[in-house]
């Protein structure tokens, strides 16, 4: 986490208090960084439902995959999900927030391999 937080706010980006996924009860009152897989992380898991209720399971990316998606939660709050199958994998989305301003980022999700 810090591998990522660290380095955003060194750049001025505001980052608030990090709360643990129980503190969280609406994802609709502000703006949130998820990390963690849809097996590990309730919050993450709401945000993919109808996606590990059609496949049945929770681990619902290829394997060996990472993932940055942002998503609207409300009209006017988005949460920003750094994901995978597994830590490494959300790790390896995680790397490519942290150093973004070595990449062209654009549009609402980026898949790493």
């Amino acid at each position: 986490l810090t591998e990522i937080l660290f380095p955003l706010q060194a750049e001025g980006v505001p980052i608030a208090d990090s709360q643990l996924v129980s503190d969280v009860t609406v994802l609709t009152d502000g703006n949130y960084l998820l990390i963690g897989s849809p097996c590990d992380n309730a919050l993450v898991a709401s945000l993919y439902q109808a996606t590990i209720d059609s496949m049945e399971d929770c681990r619902i990316f290829d394997a060996g995959t990472g993932i940055l998606r942002l998503v609207p939660t409300s009209a006017t709050t988005y949460a920003l999900i750094v994901t995978g199958n597994t830590a490494d994998d959300a790790q390896k989305a995680g790397l490519i927030l942290k150093n973004h301003n070595d990449y062209k980022l654009a549009g609402s999700e980026l898949t790493v391999k």
